[in-house]
């Protein structure tokens, strides 16, 4: 029997919080934009933006800000993965706790992902996919941060690069070690 492999061999870096914090900073000054020019565009009379919009503006961008953040941290303290013998189980959820197995028999594909940002902090993310049916509209190219089980995909991000390339080869060879069965009788 072979040793569990889990996120204590290869960690998700903290550096995946600042990562996602900075995205979480562009994304919340781009939403609270648009809030504050909703308010304006409700209130507004045509003559010039009032200082009230802007004084409502840096406390609503704020409040957006520290609750992505603080979400993020969460999904992280939440998500825990390990590599069995015979399946790659995945446990996340705040509020609801989830835990899923996926065969190694069902994985269609591996793809390593590096953004702009990841380069910078020298991390990347593996995504798994599986060849079964997704539930939602889930794609090859993660939502914003994502972590954890989407749709048909599992995505561990933060790993350092070198963690990402031993984690492949872990799977791709599990995956040559649990082949599909076939229960056609042909």
């Amino acid at each position: 029997m072979s040793d569990i492999v889990t996120e204590k061999n290869y960690p998700i870096r903290s550096r995946w919080i600042i990562k996602s914090s900075i995205s979480s900073f562009l994304v919340s000054l781009l939403l609270a934009a648009c809030i504050v020019l909703s308010i304006f565009n409700i209130f507004s009379q045509g003559s010039g933006i009032p200082t009230f919009y802007f004084i409502i503006y840096i406390p609503i961008f704020l409040i957006i800000l520290i609750l992505r953040i603080v979400i993020t941290i969460l999904q992280r303290e939440a998500f825990h993965y390990e590599i069995g013998d015979k399946f790659l189980t995945i446990q996340q959820g705040i509020i609801s706790k989830q835990q899923r197995q996926l065969p190694y028999s069902v994985i269609q594909n591996l793809f390593i992902r590096q953004s702009l940002l990841d380069r910078m902090l020298n991390l990347t993310l593996l995504n798994i996919q599986n060849a079964q049916k997704a539930t939602g509209a889930a794609t090859n190219r993660p939502a914003f941060d994502a972590i954890g089980s989407v749709g048909n995909a599992i995505y561990i991000p933060g790993l350092e690069p070198s963690d990402v390339e031993a984690l492949k080869n872990l799977i791709l060879q599990k995956m040559k070690e649990n082949p599909v069965e076939s229960t056609s009788g042909l």
